[in-house]
């Protein structure tokens, strides 16, 4: 029979058996996301645990050979007055079903990331899983264990089943939840009237939760974009409580395009879009899922506004990243880059000349100057680390675009805009010019910056913008 007792904190010190390992290295504060910076090990996950708010989420390998697709999330608690350790470890490959606690108490699902620190379930009076301690199921996603990290039963048994040693584990304390957000409790509070001593989530047939029937399902995405080659975790959410897994199918219209197994794992196999649909008897929840080509760089989102530009001007090879495959899609054009760009946009790539080492941009700025387009801009010194004006650019590049097409003066005003008596007189052509055919946009309704800067991201849309036009 279920102890009546209330314990406020289950001790997560294992009595049965006291092990320790190494911490890897330490987390780093803040958001920084170590899982996205680390290259495949062999493992298929990375755990993250977000201390400060009591969400773990799983990452799996992506398209880029870094842990940098969210695959699962789940809400946790970690110790009171911040005692679960910050840092980056590994599992240790020790896991049991239940471990006795020094309190009396049991946890079931083990697996050992350092030393005394363990994830497992909310604690239960005996190895027994119709004993659960109910009060510190309802406390899930509050800061109240002794350190160790507890979860719901279903969460806990997944790491066990699916996270072999080795396994990376950062803890950290971060201002947001994670990239999939913190999950609902299956039950978000049981109540006196509900408690049957089972965890709601246990996937023992014998739970008594399972025989309650289902109402809906809520899949944690209505759209999903996904990169060719990249998995994801659907997240199913039922009310008023998960059924058993055999009785839940998961099917695809497009299996071509987007695969999906019976866990939910949607896996993106070639462009296009597919409908992920879960159900469970006659109830159902779908996602629409698009799958498009993979990110060219590590640093630069498929679901970010700038993806498509980027991704153009990288397969067009008019813009390259920077090292360690980044584009820094948010760093400034400079003069230098400018030159090479309107170069890149002039000649094909196997008929450029190329230089080495800090003189990278030299042939490209022989070919502009010698046609004259730096004319008024920098016709001494091209102060190459400078960052280039967005009027700057748009006289480059309507000096080039004059070589190929025949231009009639622009009849288009820019009166509307506050900052028009900025532009210089050597631009004012060529401001019109990329007003007028869609190519330079203004930064506000009133306003075009004529002396601000451009990101590689926007230069990389201005750029795929007068591409369309030829």
């Amino acid at each position: 029979m279920k102890k009546t007792l209330t314990r406020l904190f289950c001790l997560a010190l294992c009595a049965v058996m006291l092990l320790s390992a190494i911490p890897a290295a330490s987390a780093a504060d803040g958001d920084y996301i170590a899982a996205e910076h680390t290259p495949d090990n062999g493992s298929p996950y990375y755990i993250m645990v977000n201390r400060s708010m009591n969400t773990v989420t799983i990452y799996t390998v992506g398209a880029s050979g870094y842990y940098d697709v969210p695959f699962k999330a789940m809400i946790c608690s970690t110790g009171r007055y911040g005692c679960t350790p910050l840092g980056t470890y590994s599992l240790s490959g020790w896991k049991t079903l239940w471990c006795h606690m020094v309190d009396g108490s049991y946890g079931q699902y083990v697996s050992q990331f350092y030393g005394d620190f363990l994830f497992h379930s909310v604690c239960y009076d005996y190895p027994d899983p119709s004993t659960l301690i109910t009060e510190e199921y309802n406390q899930l996603g509050s800061s109240v264990s002794r350190g160790c990290v507890r979860l719901q039963s279903e969460d806990a048994k997944w790491i066990y089943d699916n996270c072999p040693a080795g396994t990376r584990v950062t803890i950290y304390d971060g201002t947001v939840t994670g990239a999939l957000g913190q999950p609902e409790k299956a039950v978000p509070e049981i109540t006196a009237e509900q408690d049957n001593g089972w965890d709601p989530t246990d996937p023992r047939a014998d739970n008594p939760w399972q025989t309650q029937r289902l109402e809906s399902i809520t899949l944690s995405h209505a759209e999903l974009l996904m990169p060719a080659g990249g998995k994801a975790a659907l997240l199913p959410s039922y009310t008023p409580v998960a059924p058993l897994a055999k009785d839940v199918s998961w099917t695809s219209s497009s299996p071509d395009v987007a695969s999906v197994d019976p866990n939910g794992t949607v896996s993106a196999n070639s462009t296009g879009s597919a409908r992920i649909t879960v159900s469970c008897g006659s109830v159902s929840a779908s996602c629409t899922v698009t799958v498009v080509e993979p990110s060219p760089f590590r640093d630069v989102a498929i679901d970010a506004w700038y993806y498509p530009y980027v991704k153009y001007v990288s397969d067009q090879k008019l813009m390259i990243g920077a090292a360690n495959g980044l584009f820094c899609p948010d760093g400034a054009i400079t003069r230098a880059m400018a030159v090479q760009i309107i170069y890149n946009i002039a000649v094909e790539p196997s008929e450029r000349v190329t230089a080495e080492g800090s003189g990278w941009y030299l042939p490209a700025l022989e070919w502009v100057t010698e046609h004259g387009l730096l004319d008024g801009i920098a016709e001494q010194y091209l102060a190459p680390g400078h960052e280039i004006s967005r009027q700057e650019f748009a006289t480059l590049l309507y000096r080039y675009d004059a070589f190929t097409h025949e231009h009639v003066p622009s009849g288009v005003t820019l009166d509307g805009y506050e900052d028009a008596g900025e532009i210089s007189s050597c631009a004012e052509e060529a401001m019109r010019w990329a007003v007028e055919q869609g190519i330079l946009k203004g930064v506000s309704s009133t306003r075009l910056a004529p002396n601000g800067t451009m990101t590689r991201a926007q230069q990389a849309a201005i750029l795929q913008r007068y591409m369309a036009l030829n």
